[in-house]
């Protein structure tokens, strides 16, 4: 965040906000830590699903998971019939797994970068309207991005404006949100990936060029690395301005932007796309 109004590559991520999960949701997110995949979790694992929670004493509430879910005393969690009563811990203890949480049942998605639900994607954007006048300005765009996790909050916000703004009036009304919550399930890959056309590529790319000169040089895209909190920049511009600067001139044009596709990739988290 587990169901979708789309199919599987929609995976959109709440990584900071308190979002309710479902029952299945919160299923789903126990299950990825059977760690050895005998469909048993043992107190290890346990730890590691409430430490990842939020829970500043995970060891302990491991051990009371297991008393109060662990109907057989061996000791572990049987996923195939003590799984329900695990939930229901969760469920009734999320306020003390959230730690930064003060609501009953809220279960703070840190843990497993959890795909939300089209309703939980269009609730969040609500939530960030801040002055309850119904709109979504700007800011308040960039903020449900940055709640998401996205590595450019600012960028998602303009071009979500450009996409769903339909009468221009730069802001991103009740009709509008709907048009929205489907453009982010359309922009959003299942290995969670922002997906953009060459020509956004070239846009935002455009945003590091200081001089204006219509080129990227090295240190124009050192600084589009940094922006993604990468490390080992100056290595990895280095090869990549290598790797795609067809004339040799030492940066890259707009003719060789493409050539950034597969360092977009892996260093920069943008998939290039052709709708």
């Amino acid at each position: 965040m587990l169901n979708f109004i789309r199919p599987s590559r929609n995976n959109i991520k709440c990584v900071c906000s308190h979002v309710h999960l479902s029952d299945e949701q919160l299923t789903k997110v126990i299950k990825k830590y059977d760690s050895n995949g005998d469909n048993y979790l043992n107190k290890e694992d346990l730890k590691e699903l409430f430490r990842q929670l939020g829970s500043k004493a995970p060891r302990w509430r491991a051990a009371r998971a297991i008393h109060h879910a662990d109907k057989n005393g061996d000791g572990r969690i049987d996923m195939t019939t003590e799984l329900d009563q695990l939930v229901k811990y969760a469920r009734k203890h999320g306020c003390t797994l959230a730690s930064a949480c003060c609501k009953k049942n809220i279960i703070r998605c840190t843990c497993g970068h959890v795909p939300l639900t089209e309703v939980q994607l269009t609730n969040l954007f609500k939530k960030c309207d801040f002055n309850g006048d119904g709109y979504l300005t700007k800011e308040d765009l960039t903020e449900a991005f940055r709640q998401l996790g996205s590595t450019f909050p600012g960028y998602r916000a303009g071009r979500a404006l450009h996409r769903a703004d339909k009468n221009g009036d730069g802001l991103i009304d009740k009709k509008e949100l709907d048009k929205l919550v489907d453009i982010e399930y359309r922009s959003v890959s299942s290995d969670g990936k922002c997906e953009m056309t060459l020509a956004e590529f070239k846009r935002w790319l455009k945003k590091f060029d200081e001089n204006k000169d219509g080129k990227i040089s090295k240190e124009d895209l050192r600084e589009a690395v940094r922006s993604n909190g990468g490390w080992f920049r100056r290595i990895k511009v280095h090869r990549a301005v290598k790797s795609a600067d067809a004339n040799g001139d030492g940066s890259i044009d707009e003719d060789e932007i493409m050539n950034l596709a597969e360092f977009a990739l892996k260093h920069l988290g943008i998939r290039i796309v052709s709708y």
